[in-house]
């Protein structure tokens, strides 16, 4: 396979040749439409608060922009209210209001949105309700996806009603609104429609369009007025199912007097004429028996060139080859784009089925790109799955695991077997079975958030909302003490008598603090400290106040310690 076609990319850095852009370059956009008619904003009661189904849609929206804030920050989303009293939007639709044009979701969108959703009435006195026509609704979602000048990577628009029959009394404006349906579905405009209330929501009374060949699947969503409910619904569809390691941001350089961003630029010079050195005038080099082995960067990077770029198949072993301890690195997700090559997806779910058929996994040498070494990988089939709700859990595919060269596996040969006593182990093994067979997490891998993270996120929004408290988290790493000992208390008791385990008291002692110097710069005799060498027990901020009070010269340079010392015995001759 040509490493053009699957031009992966496993280190962000890109080489200066590379001028081939990825085809799956772009921004995503999502357009969030609401249903503000008089049963959207009409009063509710759950027994905790007062709330209207468009309050809670705008909930949902303020989550996901606060998300898309700290996640996804180059997404461009956008509101748009139907059914509205108030008219706003350059088209001139009537009872139509575009919130927010596609962009970048900032501070002041999320401040917006919050006040909004306070209270009940305040979406009703603000935008009032109305009656919109569904064909001009659609239509202007197409000119706004049509009018985005960058290039679109993939396109969402999220539907939020109750009324699952809009224009019941027009026949002609039902048969242009689906008309208008299909016009964005041919722009590859995702509609996903999101059904609020508890009544029974009928699809087939107008949106069965949205369907793939207009038929209503089994599992499409009921209608919910749970937030949270929703939220997942929302997160589920839109949310991209690639997978990375998440880190807090980097910090960046700032002038202190005009608050830019500073650029950092690194030079060579010789240090012998102080001249400028280019690059190609530097030279890299490695000692082997003795001697410097000089290299240029040209040369560095010639020595890493192997092969052309791709992924090459060596053959089929059984998936029960492939051991726990092959791990060398995290594996990535392979898919087939059909907009990068014609075909590929036939291909990659023709060979998916057989090695899930066959319990087989591709063996395979992957360059990743120009100037990296090769790497043994295996393809390991995983089938699409679903849960309970309809929800995909597992997406469709192959996982690329590195394997381990011969010269990554240790020799073990010369550790000998560990004798044990038979009887007290056997007791103890089964004892761990039963742990570990009945002991499992509260959640499941990938919903845990990292805390870090979010303690981070919440910290930054307090600061950017002008919050005067920072919104406390729960972390899900801890784990439920009373839930465990409820649960799991007999079997970890006998557990513990097996292993003899006994309430130790902690006797170790406490360090002792370090003697509390008086760094008073006014009480320090340099001469007399310098003489019994008691100066190296002073901070460098007392040694330089004190250098300054006696009149003992320092320059600029001499700013550790040791300099400090040296230029204070020169002074007093000690």
């Amino acid at each position: 396979m040509d490493g053009d076609v699957w031009n992966f990319t496993l280190e962000p850095e890109m080489e200066e040749g590379d001028l081939q852009q990825a085809a799956w370059a772009g921004r995503d956009c999502i357009l969030f439409l609401i249903d503000c008619s008089s049963s959207m904003v009409e009063l509710k009661e759950n027994g905790k608060r007062c709330f209207c189904n468009a309050q809670l849609c705008l909930e949902v929206v303020c989550k996901i922009y606060r998300q898309k804030c700290s996640s996804c920050s180059s997404d461009y989303v956008g509101i748009v209210l139907f059914n509205t009293e108030k008219m706003g939007n350059e088209h001139g639709f009537l009872s139509i209001y575009v919130l927010h044009q596609l962009g970048l979701p900032d501070a002041g969108k999320v401040k917006e949105l919050e006040r909004l959703t306070q209270k009940y009435s305040n979406i009703e006195n603000a935008y009032g309700s109305g009656k919109a026509s569904i064909e001009e609704v659609f239509w202007l979602c197409s000119m706004i996806f049509g009018g985005c000048r960058f290039r679109r990577r993939h396109s969402s628009m999220f539907l939020f009603t109750n009324c699952d029959e809009p224009q019941e009394s027009d026949i002609n404006v039902k048969k242009r609104g689906v008309q208008r349906i299909r016009d964005l579905k041919e722009k590859s405009v995702h509609i996903d429609l999101q059904p609020i209330g508890d009544n029974h929501f009928n699809y087939d009374k107008f949106y069965r369009a949205i369907f793939d060949d207009d038929e209503v699947p089994d599992d499409a969503p009921e209608a919910t007025e749970n937030s949270d409910e929703l939220f997942n619904r929302v997160v589920v569809n839109y949310d991209r199912k690639w997978l990375s390691v998440a880190t807090m941001p980097s910090a960046v350089k700032l002038d202190g007097r005009t608050n830019n961003m500073v650029n950092v630029a690194t030079n060579f010079f010789d240090p012998m004429t102080g001249e400028k050195l280019y690059r190609f005038e530097v030279c890299k080099y490695q000692t082997y028996a003795g001697r410097r082995i000089a290299m240029t960067f040209q040369e560095v990077d010639q020595i890493a060139h192997f092969c052309r770029p791709g992924m090459v198949l060596l053959g089929f072993l059984p998936s029960s080859r492939l051991k726990v301890y092959h791990f060398v690195r995290h594996a990535l997700f392979m898919q087939p784009d059909e907009t990068v090559t014609k075909g590929s997806t036939v291909f990659f779910m023709a060979l998916l089925t057989k090695c899930l058929e066959r319990k087989m996994m591709a063996v395979c040498r992957l360059t990743a790109r120009q100037n990296t070494s090769p790497r043994l990988v295996a393809l390991l089939p995983q089938a699409e799955t679903y849960d309970a709700m309809g929800v995909q859990v597992d997406s469709a595919g192959f996982h690329v695991i590195f394997l381990p060269y011969a010269d990554d596996l240790r020799d073990l040969s010369s550790i000998g077997n560990i004798q044990r006593e038979t009887a007290d182990d056997d007791k103890l093994v089964q004892t761990m079975k039963r742990f570990v067979n009945s002991f499992r997490p509260p959640r499941s891998i990938g919903q845990i958030h990292n805390p870090a993270l979010q303690k981070h996120r919440s910290v930054i929004e307090a600061f950017v909302l002008d919050r005067e408290q920072v919104e406390p988290i729960d972390d899900e790493t801890l784990p439920n003490k009373e839930h465990i000992d409820k649960t799991y208390g007999s079997v970890l008791s006998s557990f513990n008598q097996l292993m003899k385990v006994e309430d130790v008291s902690d006797k170790r002692k406490a360090k002792r603090k370090a003697e509390s110097i008086n760094d008073d710069e006014g009480s320090i005799d340099l001469r007399t400290e310098a003489k019994n060498g008691l100066l190296g027990r002073r901070t460098i901020a007392a040694l330089r106040n004190a250098c300054a009070l006696n009149s003992v010269p320092l320059y600029a340079g001499q700013m550790r310690k040791a300099e400090i010392i040296e230029a204070i015995g020169n002074f007093y001759n000690v």
